[in-house]
């Protein structure tokens, strides 16, 4: 049998993508591996795999994957862009428990298998993964209790041939979403050079938009807030407005396109986008305003993290019209590296490394 032992591993299942990063990567320089966030299952058994492609390598194009959950029930998913390429809808999900669901296991166990494809075994010492702030007491045990465990896999090697994988997670840490990307920008120069004086911190993701307030290296205490606003709001209100699927909106958003084909028309999008844009980053600064207002006003400079803050940016600035906002960059990637830092700095300290 042929193992891989990663020491440790970061790991954040994003609105518009999963990001997935380890030791092994890091050593190497490599850039975490990115898909989207989407998993389909495939309603056909054992008989039916190859027409739902297991009989097709596994790869980042073409995420297939058999796994078998806690309940002892196997589940067939397509993940990432074979979704997409399979013309599918739906596959999102931005409900606060959704690391319960076998599509969200689906999902880390395919990227691991894209990353070591001729393998029998993949064993993780230290797993870091993410939740939002405002749900990360309620839900970080479970969490935990949900990925700390022995799971089988079936994909398609390089051979061709249909395998069973092992795939362990000895020890799962879970952060709060945000400050893994704080203590990524703590590391790098850009960071520690943006990171001084008086900061509001906005990590603005699918689902949720985590603040909090950060001044001479600690976070201000009560500033930690969720706000239940987020791109799907863009997405949501789009599609409404169009009569159109959500997923479709937001395949197109992501990829920049200015339109949508359905009914073999094409369906521009770019203003309601810009519309909706706008109103979601007002929504999100008047929610921010009236949870900070204490010290709202000594608030020097806000940075934007996350996902969907590049493409909100533009709306951002002249909401916070009195405070100066800027755009980090790796702002897609930063939460995951600084999981993956917070997990090396576990294992380190565990194996006195």
């Amino acid at each position: 049998m042929k193992s891989i032992n990663i020491k440790y591993a970061g790991y954040d299942s994003g609105y518009d993508s999963c990001k997935l990063i380890t030791n092994i990567m890091q050593e190497k320089n490599q850039e975490p591996l990115i898909y989207p966030s989407l998993a389909k299952e495939s309603v056909g058994g054992l008989a039916n795999d190859k027409s739902i492609g297991m009989n097709e390598a596994i790869s980042k194009e073409a995420m297939l994957i058999k796994v078998k959950d806690q309940d002892d029930n196997y589940y067939n998913f397509m993940i990432g862009e074979y979704v997409i390429t399979q013309l599918e809808t739906g596959g999102t999900n931005y409900d606060v428990d959704k690391y319960n669901e076998p599509s969200e296991l689906a999902k880390l166990l395919a990227g691991l298998s894209v990353l070591h494809p001729n393998t029998d075994q993949i064993v993780i010492d230290t797993l870091v993964i993410g939740l939002p702030i405002q749900h990360y007491q309620e839900h970080k045990e479970a969490m935990i209790k949900r990925f700390t465990d022995s799971f089988e896999g079936q994909i398609t090697n390089q051979e061709g041939n249909i395998v069973t994988i092992r795939y362990e997670f000895k020890n799962v840490i879970v952060m709060p979403q945000g400050l893994g990307a704080l203590m990524y920008y703590m590391n790098t120069e850009e960071g520690r050079n943006s990171l001084k004086g008086r900061l509001g911190i906005l990590d603005i993701g699918g689902r949720t938009t985590d603040i909090f307030a950060y001044n001479n290296n600690r976070i201000i205490e009560g500033s930690p807030y969720s706000i239940n606003i987020g791109m799907s709001n863009v997405f949501r209100s789009v599609a409404n407005k169009l009569n159109l699927e959500e997923n479709l909106v937001r395949e197109a958003v992501i990829k920049g396109q200015d339109s949508v084909r359905y009914n073999q028309k094409e369906i521009g999008i770019t203003s309601l986008v810009e519309e909706y844009s706008e109103n979601t980053a007002n929504n999100i600064a008047f929610e921010t305003r009236n949870k900070w207002r204490d010290f709202i006003g000594l608030v020097d400079k806000i940075l934007i993290i996350g996902g969907a803050s590049e493409k909100l940016k533009p709306y951002i600035n002249p909401a916070f019209n009195d405070i100066t906002v800027e755009l980090l960059s790796n702002t897609q990637t930063a939460n995951v590296l600084g999981y993956l830092l917070r997990g090396q700095d576990i294992y380190n300290r565990k194996n006195n490394e």
